[in-house]
């Protein structure tokens, strides 16, 4: 028997009073009485908190705690949520990837966001091995993005050596960063896009240019992959034959970023794409698409997105261009963009006087309005008297 459990319980207070944060989550280790007597203790020194509605809320400061919430009080949690700020270590990496490691195949967390405001060149190498811990824990949905804009050095690698992939649940992956691009996690990230059963990807703000997005098409195999989003700038060649390989894909996003690539020159017919029936994308992004495919008679909604803070220019003309490659399209959604007076909505919407094309789709919506500006004299400003 341990002599510290016969001193009283108020001398045992005022020694664990005395303790910093490391030597409560060091002594929490010792035993399974130290480790119920003074877990809670340290998981409130660091500021730790319990999932509220299974949704854990974490930090860089608190994630070491994880190993001690998971020994003394760990229950199943739909999202857990990670922010880093430039402080991120690799000791804390390294927590966090033996948290996940401990987990493995018990789909114990269901849905994982991280985001990261860090340079990706910083990282070190052991983020790989965390995706991959986090893929073995049983996660079905892995989303992850960074503050940064910086690209690094990418290459993708002609060859890829298989990747242990635990228990394949993992069936959306979302990234927003040139990150999983990178050489410590380009063979997790192909692998990835060769083994698992993803029915969602994402991949915007790669970083790619349209080299390397084409190489990146030609090695991914995703026969159960519904949804796809990309940045503008992979060329729509790839993308087109990518999409002919992958029948069961019915909604296409094509992100902002990147620079457009231009329409296709078929010296043939446009090829015909029958499963897609959402497009989403910028005018010019959309466009250039449908001057390059066609589309079947299942093709349901269009939708034309804008950044934020769009430049005042008029762009109906170019979504009028778009609804001619759509002659029977049951529904268009326009999302404008942050319009904050009358002037600035009459310059997006008005266009040349002469031109009479109409817009075939049997739904049209307009979102993203400011409320102020929902009005009906904003009404007959778009569609006229």
């Amino acid at each position: 028997e341990c002599h510290l459990w016969r001193l009283p319980d108020e001398l045992l207070f005022d020694i664990v009073n005395l303790l910093d944060t490391d030597s409560l989550r060091r002594l929490s280790q010792v035993s399974k009485l130290l480790q119920g007597f003074l877990g809670r203790r340290y998981l409130a020194a660091v500021g730790f908190k319990f999932p509220i509605a299974g949704w854990l809320d974490l930090n860089e400061a608190v994630c070491e705690a994880l190993p001690v919430w998971r020994r003394i009080s760990f229950r199943t949690v739909h999202t857990l949520w990670f922010t880093s700020s430039q402080v991120l270590t690799r000791q804390q990496l390294g927590v966090m990837c033996t948290f996940f490691d401990s987990l493995e195949d018990t789909q114990a967390v269901h849905r994982v966001h991280m985001h990261l405001y860090i340079d990706p060149t910083s990282i070190s190498p052991i983020f790989g091995s965390l995706l991959a811990s986090i893929q073995r824990s049983g996660c079905s949905e892995l989303h992850a993005s960074t503050h940064s804009v910086s690209c690094g050095s990418i290459r993708i690698p002609c060859k890829v050596h298989s990747f242990p992939s635990g228990l394949a649940s993992l069936t959306s992956l979302n990234v927003s960063s040139p990150i999983f691009f990178f050489p410590h996690t380009i063979r997790f990230t192909l692998s990835m896009l060769q083994t698992v059963p993803l029915a969602s990807l994402r991949l915007n703000n790669t970083g790619l240019n349209p080299v390397q997005w084409a190489a990146l098409l030609r090695k991914v195999n995703l026969p159960r992959l519904t949804e796809l989003e990309v940045d503008q700038s992979c060329p729509l060649r790839a993308l087109t034959a990518f999409l002919i390989a992958h029948q069961a894909v019915c909604k296409l996003t094509i992100s902002h970023y990147g620079i457009p690539t231009l329409p296709m020159q078929w010296t043939t017919r446009r090829p015909t794409l029958h499963s897609l029936r959402e497009l989403v994308g910028s005018v010019a992004s959309v466009l250039g698409f449908l001057k390059s495919v066609t589309l079947s008679g299942n093709f349901q909604s269009l939708r034309i997105k804008f950044p934020p803070y769009y430049p005042g220019e008029n762009v109906f003309p170019s979504i009028l261009s778009c609804a001619e490659y759509l002659p029977h399209l049951p529904s268009l959604e326009i999302a404008m963009p942050t319009i904050t007076s009358l002037d600035e909505l009459a310059a997006f919407v008005a266009f040349p006087i002469n031109d009479r094309r109409i817009v075939p789709a049997r739904h049209l919506t307009l979102r993203g309005t400011h409320p102020v500006l929902s009005t009906l004299d904003v009404l007959d400003i778009i569609v006229g008297p």
